[in-house]
């Protein structure tokens, strides 16, 4: 998994372990994770017994109303392609 950067609207471009074709990944709320990777983590996640498919977590610390709050989002090449936040 790459993080991509420069003139991509790509997040990540990520090549799916179980099947080895490339995807690129939006970036996810139509932005970047902050620039520290003390703010953010992203992990691949699949397991080619189950399914062909792969998934992204990206733990990301926002700042909302002056509270630091962690949240959780996701991406599954299953769906649409788009990202989930909890």
């Amino acid at each position: 998994m790459e993080e991509s950067s420069g003139k991509w609207d790509a997040g990540y471009v990520v090549c799916n372990p179980a099947t080895e074709q490339w995807t690129a990944v939006p970036c996810c709320d139509g932005r970047r994770p902050p620039a520290s990777t003390s703010d953010s983590h992203t992990y691949l996640a699949f397991d080619p017994d189950v399914s062909s498919h792969f998934h992204l977590l990206l733990f990301w610390e926002d700042e909302e109303h002056g509270e630091s709050l962690m949240t959780v989002h996701a991406y599954s090449s299953e769906t649409t392609g788009a990202w989930t936040r909890s």
